[in-house]
């Protein structure tokens, strides 16, 4: 032994654990995937499709997301949606005019494996081969995948942590034989772009540095790279938001909370609804739903204070939350037209929500509304100012 990896004890010489070898230089996960063979020749698309408007959710994919209480009365034959039903796919689907990036990536997943969706359904054995135009049946599977990425299934089985973690899990499941497939979900530090793309190699550099190879949606038949530092605990991507815009640097590290694994097989589970179904919000009995919409690139922020001064509050990056019970919840960008919640506080609790504009450059409409088993609409256009109100 070398002094090295030894220490001196009283009574002689200790040996000290060997450091853990560095893993081979080159690939150390694969699964199999390939774009060229399993990814679509077609690139992710928003609100056009060869020119004609997109086909996406319907109330054919509403029952399959959340079942026969989206209709009124529950009644499956001649479904005619609930309004809160009716709501909640109609600000899907706009919402889908930025992107169906994450359907784009788990319906990929789920052919390529073949055991909960065949391409051959879709018009081809092949999912290379697949076209998307005129191919209404497969404009609203990407639809409905899409939709699925905020289901409580899916959330359930959703894996978060730095990057360094987010690195152990993908050597650790991609493998030919992995019972799951994963999509891999990044954001800009500020949240305000995002994107999903389907990892499917690691490929190890020396020096503590990775390649993750991807199929990237926004470029078809390609691999692309994204850059993992074990030493610095950092990732890094050059992205584009849609196949049209500029690529940007997307980056993160190990406090920025950028990174996400997506379970692919929950999302053709039915889950239950995030709107309310028989007049009774899903989450009534126990939390105060508070929610913005307006431009995600620019918009207020929120702040809900309790009788008790108790605060909650996403700002940027930051997360304040001293409201026992309170959760503070992120968007989920490009799809979502939501902005961060300022929280979903316990039921029966009072409140007062503050929308603060002195942060924004320009004139900002934003939307506010509060379900707790009834829905409340709020409107307010502000301009470097700020308005409060108390439900």
């Amino acid at each position: 032994m070398t002094g090295e990896f030894t220490k001196r004890a009283k009574f002689g010489v200790e040996a000290m654990p060997e450091p853990k070898a560095e893993p081979k230089i080159g690939i150390v996960a694969d699964s199999g995937f390939r774009p060229k063979e399993n990814g679509f020749s077609f690139d992710n698309y928003g609100a056009m499709v060869g020119g004609k408007s997109a086909a996406n959710l319907s109330k054919v994919e509403m029952r399959k997301l959340f079942g026969n209480g989206v209709c009124r009365g529950g009644r499956a034959h001649a479904c005619r949606l609930t309004p809160q039903a009716y709501k909640w796919m109609g600000e899907i689907n706009k919402g889908l005019d930025g992107g169906h990036c994450y359907g784009f990536s788990v319906t990929s997943l789920l052919m390529w494996k073949g055991r909960r969706l065949k391409s051959a359904s879709f018009g081809s054995k092949k999912v290379s081969s697949l076209k998307i135009e005129g191919n209404v049946a497969l404009q609203r599977q990407l639809a409905y995948s899409s939709a699925s990425e905020d289901s409580t299934k899916v959330a359930a089985g959703r894996i978060t942590g730095t990057p360094n973690a987010i690195l152990d899990k993908l050597i650790a499941v991609l493998k030919p034989s992995a019972p799951e497939a994963y999509s891999l979900g990044f954001f800009k530090r500020d949240y305000a772009d995002g994107h999903e793309v389907t990892p499917y190699a690691v490929k190890h550099n020396g020096g503590g540095r990775y390649d993750v190879l991807i199929y990237d949606n926004n470029y078809n038949r390609q691999t692309r790279v994204m850059k993992f530092n074990r030493t610095k605990n950092s990732w890094s991507y050059n992205a584009r938001i849609n196949p049209d815009a500029k690529s940007e640097l997307y980056e993160g590290g190990a406090s920025d909370k950028t990174l996400s694994l997506d379970p692919a097989s929950p999302s053709v589970q039915q889950s239950r609804a995030p709107f309310a179904v028989d007049g009774l919000s899903a989450h009534a009995a126990s939390k105060t739903e508070v929610s913005l919409k307006g431009s995600l690139n620019e918009h207020a922020h929120s702040l809900l204070t309790d009788g008790k001064g108790y605060r909650t509050s996403i700002v940027g990056e930051k997360t304040v939350n001293h409201i026992a019970g309170a959760d503070p919840v992120p968007p989920r960008p490009p799809r979502s037209t939501r902005l961060p919640s300022p929280s979903t506080p316990p039921a029966g609790i009072r409140f007062t929500l503050t929308i603060d504009g002195r942060g924004i450059r320009a004139s900002a409409r934003t939307g506010v509304e509060v379900n707790a088993g009834f829905v409340a609409h709020f409107q307010a256009a502000l301009r470097r100012g700020s308005v409060t109100f108390t439900p």
